[in-house]
């Protein structure tokens, strides 16, 4: 988790240096980055390892540095883009380039297929949501691209422009999250949301015949099967894979016996069975 944050925001100024926090047995490598500071080679290093960057705004007339930012990032292909935005692009036996679907920000189809041309693609077909942009377009687009979520986070100060700067962010970059800087404090709802836009889902093992999980959770994409849990666990545990025993809700009563394309969801608790 990478944050950026403007140096007026008082209140975050204590955050010099990276830290480690731990929510809920997940641990979060926070990096604060001086809005400033974003085009040092170094940052830029830490941005190509980030899964999220929060935005910490403390005003509505602050958008015009990060916009800024934003623009020499972008020069270097690192694009913030959130999935309500995000183009899909599809390969088709099309020459050129088709666009499908409408979105509120992309009223000229002919002008952004001529954008597109830059980017050297043909052969897709890519398909537009409603809040898609012309900046989430060619970040969807555009090769070797870094994609990064990101979630703005506004003060006490910033709340009553909220809407205003939501919509500012929506129509010229991708539509973002927004949370008050209040709700960080509320930890588990905090993880939830980090989870939610890094599409990542937490996972308990349980080794067979014992009677208690592991409280450390592993880490894996939205819509991981059991048998790339058992990758991430160990190579040869997914060769040898023969079964697993999934033990979902709450009271942790339901038991199913599942093979290796079985979706997971969050705070599944799976005892895997080898050969």
């Amino acid at each position: 988790v990478m944050l950026s944050f403007n140096e007026k925001l008082d209140l975050w100024t204590f955050l010099s240096k990276p830290v480690t926090a731990e929510v809920e047995k997940v641990k979060l490598i926070i990096v604060p980055i001086p809005l400033q500071l974003v085009q040092e080679s170094i940052y830029l290093e830490v941005l190509a390892q980030a899964d999220l960057i929060f935005l910490l705004i403390s005003s509505q007339d602050e958008t015009k540095d990060f916009f800024e930012a934003i623009n020499f990032l972008r020069s270097r292909n690192f694009y913030l883009l959130n999935k309500e935005s995000e183009a899909v692009v599809v390969k088709s036996s099309i020459k050129g380039v088709l666009l499908e679907g409408k979105s509120r920000f992309v009223e000229d189809i002919e002008e952004a297929k001529k954008n597109l041309l830059g980017t050297k693609i043909e052969g897709v077909t890519i398909k537009l949501q409603e809040l898609t942009t012309s900046y989430a377009l060619e970040a969807s687009v555009k090769p070797n691209s870094k994609k990064l979520s990101y979630l703005i986070v506004v003060d006490d100060k910033a709340y009553e422009s909220c809407d205003a700067i939501r919509n500012e962010f929506a129509e010229k970059i991708s539509y973002p999250i927004v949370m008050r800087l209040e709700e960080l404090d509320e930890k588990s709802v905090f993880l939830e949301r980090i989870l939610s836009i890094c599409e990542k889902i937490r996972v308990f093992t349980k080794e067979p015949r014992e009677k208690e999980y592991s409280n450390e959770p592993i880490l894996l994409p939205r819509d991981s099967s059991v048998l790339d849990l058992a990758r991430k666990i160990h190579k040869e545990l997914a060769e040898n894979f023969k079964y697993a025993l999934v033990i979902r809700g709450r009271d942790q009563r339901k038991v199913i016996k599942v093979g290796k394309d079985f979706k997971l969801n969050d705070g599944d608790v799976v005892e895997i069975h080898s050969r």
